[in-house]
């Protein structure tokens, strides 16, 4: 696992960014993907979240950081990213988003 942060500019609506964890898997699959956002950057700014090398960049840490802040923060760290947004999903795809389904019974 990795941690990676995401900025965007999209000219004069604005910009979006934010931190997550990914494993490898999930880079390698969602690489060159983009995510629709409706109205996230205000009324009718809708903009497509890009999952590419220009837009996502690696965080140097060590191991140890990354299993210490997973343990405390989760996967999703700060902000926006364009894994919350994506609607296109092959069938694998489903499958693993099905396992982080949030389940009320863990409560």
């Amino acid at each position: 696992m990795k941690l990676y942060r995401y900025e965007q500019d999209f000219g004069r609506m604005g910009s979006l960014d934010g931190m997550f964890f990914a494993t490898d898997e999930e880079y390698d699959r969602f690489m060159g993907r983009e995510g629709y956002a409706s109205d996230i950057l205000g009324k009718h700014s809708e903009v497509y979240l890009e999952f590419s090398e220009e837009t996502i960049e690696e965080v140097p840490l060590s191991e140890t950081t990354i299993e210490e802040m997973f343990e405390v923060l989760g996967a999703h760290v700060s902000g926006v990213t364009p894994l919350d947004f994506f609607e296109q999903w092959d069938e694998e795809d489903e499958a693993i988003a099905d396992e982080y389904e949030y389940d009320d019974d863990d409560e």
